[in-house]
């Protein structure tokens, strides 16, 4: 089964979340980048990992959180490469194997961002085909997608940017 929520997927208060990440070590876009950003450590295994060449496409890199109340994070590799080079059936392996682990530990719910659709180039319609599918096979595990809500129209009140980008000066 599959739910769908607006909201911050650092904060929709999961058990577990993922996301795609390349297998070149590579965390600097996207939401990858937030997650190199909250978990460094995870990053530093993560690209040790990717440099012994020990992530292939279609794997999953799973890091245990060091504190109680936060989630399991899967690092699914959905991608070879850096840029828009998300493919299908490595977003199809990683998450169905995500989502057997996470039955396999009682987890019941496994958040994850338009995996391969931002940075990974892919149209959201054709993977969100293929989680639809996958979720059907392993139903004791809940997958929500977490869409971010759509930003509000930014303003410019006396050359100042006043919106999503708050406080930042246009260029001249």
């Amino acid at each position: 089964m599959v739910d769908y929520i607006e909201g911050d997927l650092f904060y929709a208060d999961l058990p577990a979340i993922g996301h795609g990440v390349n297998c070149m070590g590579l965390m600097g876009k996207g939401i990858a980048k937030e997650f190199r950003r909250r978990y460094p450590e995870m990053y530093k295994a993560y690209r040790q990992l990717c440099l012994d060449r020990d992530l292939k496409l279609g794997d999953m890199f799973v890091w245990e959180p060091a504190l109680p109340d936060e989630p399991l994070v899967y690092n699914l590799a959905t991608q070879y490469s850096i840029g828009a080079c998300a493919d299908l059936v490595a977003i199809s392996k990683a998450v169905e194997m995500a989502l057997r682990d996470c039955a396999e530990r009682k987890i019941t719910h496994l958040g994850l961002p338009h995996i391969g659709s931002g940075v990974g180039g892919l149209a959201w319609a054709e993977v969100e085909e293929i989680l639809e599918e996958i979720s059907e096979l392993v139903p004791e595990v809940t997958l929500v997608v977490v869409t971010q809500p759509p930003r509000p129209a930014a303003m410019v009140v006396d050359g100042v940017v006043d919106g999503p980008l708050w406080g930042n000066k246009l260029a001249k």
